[in-house]
C-alpha cells in the first residue's frame, strides 16, 4: 500500500515512515518549509512533498494513496490559543477531502489523551471526555467533524488517541528528555512527590500500534494508544536516575505542584484484542537507548 504522512516531524512521526518504509511499503511525508528537523530523504521509498498545513485546501497532488494517516497540527505549543486550535480543525477536515481527492480508502487522525480530561477513572475510547484547554478541545471536535466528514465520502475512519510516549527525537524541554539531558550535564533537577499515576509508551512502539490501525482494514473509531501499564510517576523518574547512579527519592518533593495532579489509566484492550498488539520496549531499555542516543545527537532540535 502507499501511505501519506503529514505532521511526521515529530518523535511518533520519524519512527512511523521509518516503520512503514522497514515494511517495504511507500510513504509520501507532506512536509512544512518551516520544519526541517528531520531529513526523510534519506531513508528509501519515502517521497517528501512541500505542503503546510493550511495548503491541504487548495492543494492539487500528482499522486494517488491507499491510507492517509493525519498529525499534523498547529496550536500543540499554544494550548490556550483558541483561534489557532481551531483552524487545526478545519485543516484536518481539509485533510480528509485531501485524502479522498488522491483515492485514499482510509483516513487515520491522531488524536491526544487530553481530549479525556482530568479523570481518575481507566480511560477507555467509549469515556466521556472533558477537554480543560483549547488545544484538547480542538482535537475532540477535531475527531468528530472528521468522522462525519470521512462518512460523507466513504472513508474509513480511525482516531489514535495516544497517550505520553517518550523516545528519539522528542521535545527537548519533555519531562523525560530534560530530565535526561540535565544529568548528562550535570545540572541540578528536582520534581514534585510524583504520586501521580502514569503512562508511558516508547515513541517506536506507538508507532507499530498506529501502523496497525492504518494497515488493517478491520479498524474502526477511536483506539487509545498507550503502554496500559499505569504506575506512579515517581518510580519512571527514579528509573531514569539510576541510569546515572543517583537516587532518584533524593529529587522528590523539592517542587510545589501548584493544582492536584493528573492521573492516566489507559484501557488498551482494543489494540491488543483486535490486533494482537502489544509494546516491546519496556521502560528501563528505553530509557537506556534514549540516554544513548541523546549522548550521541546532543545538537537536534525538537
Amino acid at each position: 500500500m502507499k501511505y501519506v504522512v503529514s505532521g511526521a516531524s515529530g518523535p511518533i512521526g520519524i519512527a512511523l515512515v521509518s516503520l512503514i518504509a522497514e515494511r517495504g511499503e511507500q510513504v509520501i511525508v507532506l512536509t512544512s518549509s518551516s520544519l526541517t528537523s528531520y531529513d526523510f530523504s534519506q531513508i528509501n521509498s519515502v517521497n517528501c512533498v512541500k505542503c503546510d498545513l493550511g495548503s491541504y485546501k487548495d492543494f492539487a497532488p500528482d499522486f494517488v494513496a491507499d491510507v492517509f494517516i493525519h498529525m499534523a497540527w498547529v496550536g500543540g505549543s499554544a494550548r490556550d490559543d483558541i483561534y489557532t486550535n481551531l483552524s487545526s480543525v478545519l485543516a484536518s477536515v481539509d485533510a480528509v477531502n485531501l485524502a479522498s481527492r488522491i483515492g485514499c480508502h482510509s483516513f487515520v487522525g491522531l488524536g491526544s489523551q487530553s481530549e479525556y480530561g482530568v479523570s481518575s477513572q481507566i480511560l477507555t475510547p467509549a469515556s466521556a471526555c472533558f477537554p480543560t484547554t483549547p488545544f484538547a478541545a480542538a482535537k475532540l471536535s477535531s475527531m468528530h467533524q472528521c468522522s462525519f466528514r470521512c462518512s460523507q465520502l466513504g472513508l474509513r475512519f480511525v482516531w489514535a488517541r495516544v497517550f505520553s510516549v517518550y523516545g528519539p527525537y522528542d521535545r527537548k524541554t519533555s519531562l523525560i528528555t530534560s530530565t535526561i539531558n540535565s544529568l548528562i550535564a550535570k545540572q541540578p533537577v528536582a520534581f514534585t512527590k510524583a504520586e501521580n499515576n502514569w503512562d508511558f509508551l516508547h515513541v517506536s512502539d506507538a508507532a507499530a500500534a498506529i501502523y496497525l490501525l492504518a494497515a488493517r482494514y478491520s479498524a474502526n473509531g477511536i483506539y487509545n494508544v498507550a503502554s496500559g501499564i499505569c504506575r506512579p510517576l515517581h518510580e519512571f523518574i527514579e528509573i531514569i536516575c539510576s541510569h546515572f547512579g543517583l537516587e532518584g527519592s533524593h529529587f522528590m518533593g523539592l517542587v510545589e505542584h501548584s493544582s492536584s495532579a493528573v492521573s492516566l489509566n489507559a484501557d488498551v484492550s482494543s489494540l491488543v484484542n483486535e490486533f494482537n498488539w502489544s509494546p516491546i520496549v519496556d521502560f528501563n531499555s528505553g530509557i537506556k537507548s534514549l540516554i544513548d542516543f541523546e549522548i550521541r545527537n546532543s545538537s537536534y532540535s525538537n
